[in-house]
């Protein structure tokens, strides 16, 4: 047998990443993020639904105002954790190779030896191929000086 016709294995990892419908891994943060605002939609229609008196005027006023009260703070607390999940950055990404886990630091994979360094590398030479390394020129002043 030659080594085209022999069967090649992949790991579990790999062919995660080969899968076409690949779920995102959301932080921890994230879904409280998303269970709070459910808990407020939830309060608003829940609000607004159990009126006691749909023809009262006076009722509509009332549950209007506990709506927009609600809403005030919904909005207020998805600011404060929105600016909160912004400032919390994940120590750790995902190895483009293997799909494991690598700290946010290391520029070489332990797992499979992807170099993350090189990558960025090349990534910038396909942006920008004829950059010339930035240099300073000190320029002379040509005004001349009094005397």
């Amino acid at each position: 047998m030659t080594a085209a016709a022999l069967p090649q294995f992949v790991s579990r990892n790999a062919f995660r990443k080969e899968c076409a419908m690949r779920f995102p891994r959301f932080r921890i943060f994230t879904w409280v993020i998303l269970a709070i605002n459910a808990i407020f939609l939830i309060w608003i229609i829940e609000g607004i639904s159990t009126r006691t008196n749909p023809t009262d005027a006076a009722a509509n006023v009332g549950t209007a105002i506990g709506a927009g009260l609600v809403i005030g703070l919904w909005v207020a607390s998805d600011v404060i954790l929105g600016v909160l999940w912004l400032i919390t950055k994940p120590k750790t990404r995902d190895c483009p190779a293997c799909g494991r886990t690598v700290k946010r630091g290391q520029t070489q994979c332990k797992h499979c030896g992807y170099d993350f360094a090189q990558s960025a590398r090349s990534a910038q030479d396909v942006r920008d191929p004829d950059a010339v390394p930035e240099t300073r020129i000190r320029r002379h002043d040509t005004r001349p000086r009094h005397q």
